[in-house]
């Protein structure tokens, strides 16, 4: 089965107005690293890599203006009453969880067997996500009653953020590759199966 979790939102303990793209920049955000920090530093914004526990004490602290999280997580762990503002709507990235099995483990089991776990698998995965999904704009509206004010970006903002994000997939496919790695193939099937769902 494959799990991913709704798009992240960027979501600020900061009292900076966040008006436009341009405003983001200099912010001290957590992220989760990889493609993330590529991400924020591609609008402009400072990653912090924190292990989830220590972002509370970090906000109240101002050590991090904000995050890229679920608002899901964000409930989990209380952060809704330090959060001023913050998007909705927008990828930010997110997490993916796969749990899976060799292909020669799979193989050896009887066809039986393979038809269930695939079926179980399937099942699964629309069941989880529809939940998460629900479960993401439950927690989103539960931050907002608590304070947290939406930031509403132009087309031309959300333009920019499209160009940045752009050329970070561009980067990555091209580190992937240099690794001897297929990222180019990853990244085709990737954004076409994405396609083919919307």
């Amino acid at each position: 089965m494959t799990l991913a979790l709704p798009a992240y939102q960027v979501q600020l303990a900061t009292s900076r107005e966040i008006k436009s793209a341009k405003d983001l920049e200099g912010l001290k955000i957590r992220t989760t690293g990889g493609a993330m920090d590529l991400m924020m530093r591609s609008i402009g914004g400072v990653p912090v890599r924190m292990a989830a526990p220590e972002i509370y004490e970090s906000l109240t602290r101002g050590t991090l203006d904000g995050l890229i999280f679920s608002f899901q997580s964000s409930a989990s762990y209380d952060f809704g009453k330090l959060l001023k503002s913050g998007t909705e709507g927008l990828n930010f990235g997110t997490a993916i969880f796969t749990y899976s099995i060799g292909e020669l483990k799979f193989k050896s089991l009887p066809e039986n067997v393979r038809k269930a776990l695939i079926e179980a698998g399937e099942q699964t995965t629309h069941e989880a996500c529809k939940r998460f999904e629900d479960g993401e704009k439950a927690a989103a509206d539960k931050i907002k009653s608590q304070g947290m004010k939406v930031i509403n970006f132009s087309a031309d903002d959300k333009k920019v953020f499209d160009t940045a994000f752009k050329s970070v997939a561009q980067d990555w496919v091209k580190d992937v590759d240099k690794r001897g790695k297929p990222g180019t193939d990853v990244f085709k099937a990737f954004t076409e199966a994405l396609a083919a769902t919307h």
